[in-house]
């Protein structure tokens, strides 16, 4: 299915590659794990420890920086394969790819600025709230993950 835009360019729909959509599930789990050790994070602070795999326990904050990097490296990989698959949707998955990475980077400073108590986060001529700030954050990986798996 083809959504046809201005100038004659189009936007296919359909079922991404299989590597695409092991890279979406990947990209999505660690979201969501992030976003879990982010709320324990702010409810319980830096030190506390969590179970990670049957009875080992580490620094929720240090797991928390393992799921992130894990989290950005399928967000690369995601990208650059869905750059390397798709001729039709090249300029609007280039300017999806950027929404996530700039979300990446309200996420982190999002979480980072709940990490030393910050309430109030200035950004684009307003004053969010941190929790607000960080969700924006999330907002923007759904909106990118959503097309991702919409499109070929």
């Amino acid at each position: 299915m083809e959504i046809a835009l201005w100038k004659g360019k189009v936007i296919e729909f359909g079922t991404p590659h299989r590597v695409e959509m092991i890279l979406i599930f990947l990209y999505t789990t660690f979201l969501l794990w992030f976003d879990v050790l982010n709320n324990l994070l702010l409810s319980y602070g830096a030190s506390h420890r969590v179970t990670w795999f049957g009875n080992i326990t580490m620094s929720a904050l240090d797991l928390a920086v393992i799921i992130l990097i894990l989290f950005h490296l399928s967000l690369m990989g995601l990208f650059l394969m869905s750059l390397k698959s798709k001729a039709t949707n090249r300029a609007y998955d280039i300017i999806i790819g950027t929404i996530a990475f700039f979300g990446t980077a309200i996420l982190l400073s999002g979480f980072m600025a709940g990490l030393y108590g910050a309430e109030t986060i200035h950004f684009l001529f307003m004053d969010f709230n941190q929790v607000s700030y960080y969700h924006l954050g999330i907002g923007s990986q759904f909106i990118s993950a959503i097309y991702w798996v919409i499109t070929k």
